[in-house]
């Protein structure tokens, strides 16, 4: 195992691309190339994929007699699946209707007519699960016991023969809203160098908050071929579309021997524009608030580490959006608290000492 390095890291270099990955259901006026623009603004929509394989494919019902059909393996929307489901029911049976509720993201199998017996006894690859029928016990058609968002959602990235090894992965929100995924979710990170996700050389779960997800992977290997972000969050009160802005899987520039030195200010700045009236009543247009860090300095780099950072900050200018962590061993906070998707607030300054060091002053604020 290796031990985490504790400096401050500058994620700048992007592995993903939009030939090199694989989705679950996205919305096509909101598609995945989104996550990969700077703008935060620009949102990528998952709509909520049921993922239909051959274990759990099979429905059992009784319209008088038992019958069986096999749902086609495949993703699908909830309406998709709906659909799906009613149509082989009355393939070998009628009067069969299966709806699910934008309301209260619950399926519903019933039938108009005659005997109407769902066989949640019968769970050989049953569909059961999937739709939210979390009994045991045979039941008259009707509502799910449960909602159901998806199966879930994924985020699969082929990185070729030419594999890097990974060191940090993440997801943020777009501005002006809190992280869709819920509390409950499972957040994950799979690694592989086989496409098969039953059983992955790594599983990484994934630290999540309001502002999104984080990860850093460096403390094992991590250099695989496959990777893959995965999302189960099928109760999530909102519904079944979860929208991010920006995604990140890459390794990342730091320091051979300095840090970021302790002393920096961490403001939150709210740019509402505030009066007041005549009679002192305060009146505001409300703003989004932001992180902003400032008064960061490493002193004493040696001259490939200050080439390195001038290059850096020659390539992000102050228009380039990047993610950085400060803390990334939690020695002084939380990993999310100053881990943040950023701009530089301003030019970095680079002050010569002696001979061939530097140091660098410079402030971040969140990327809006």
């Amino acid at each position: 195992m290796t031990t985490r390095n504790k400096r401050i890291r500058f994620m700048d270099n992007q592995l993903i691309t939009t030939s090199n990955v694989d989705t679950s259901l996205i919305d096509a006026s909101f598609p995945f190339s989104n996550m990969l623009d700077d703008a935060r603004f620009k949102i990528t929509r998952f709509t909520g994929s049921f993922i239909i394989e051959t274990s759990n494919s099979s429905l059992y019902a009784n319209d008088g007699s038992d019958i069986s059909i096999q749902i086609s393996t495949g993703q699908y929307t909830a309406s998709q699946l709906a659909t799906e489901i009613q149509t082989e029911l009355n393939a070998v049976s009628s009067n069969w209707t299966v709806t699910y509720s934008t309301s209260t993201y619950r399926f519903t199998v019933d039938r108009s007519s005659g005997t109407k017996i769902l066989r949640l006894s019968s769970t050989s690859n049953s569909i059961w699960d999937t739709l939210g029928y979390t009994g045991s016990v045979d039941q008259t058609a009707g509502v799910a016991d449960e909602q159901r968002n998806h199966s879930k959602e994924f985020i699969e990235v082929d990185l070729g023969t030419n594999a890097n090894e990974v060191g940090f992965f993440g997801l943020v929100a777009p501005p002006n809203v809190t992280n869709p995924i819920s509390e409950n979710a499972t957040v994950e990170l799979l690694a592989s160098n086989l496409q098969n996700w039953s059983a992955p050389a790594r599983t990484i779960t994934l630290q999540s908050n309001d502002f999104g997800v984080y990860g850093f992977l460096d403390d094992e290997d991590s250099q695989y071929r496959y990777w893959r972000f995965e999302l189960t969050d099928r109760k999530n009160i909102n519904g079944p579309t979860w929208d991010f802005s920006n995604i990140y899987l890459g390794t990342y520039t730091t320091l051979a021997n300095r840090n970021v030195n302790s002393g920096f200010t961490k403001t939150w700045i709210d740019p509402s524009d505030v009066s007041k009236a005549g009679s002192g009543a305060t009146y505001a247009n409300i703003k989004q608030r932001y992180l902003q860090l400032n008064s960061l300095t490493i002193n004493y780099m040696d001259q490939s580490d200050r080439k390195k950072l001038e290059q850096l900050c020659y390539d992000f200018g102050q228009h380039k959006p990047f993610w950085i962590a400060l803390d990334p061993v939690e020695e002084c906070s939380s990993i999310d608290e100053l881990t943040r998707y950023v701009y530089f607030n301003g030019n970095p300054t680079f002050n010569h000492f002696r001979n061939s060091v530097y140091s660098m002053a410079f402030g971040v604020r969140d990327a809006l």
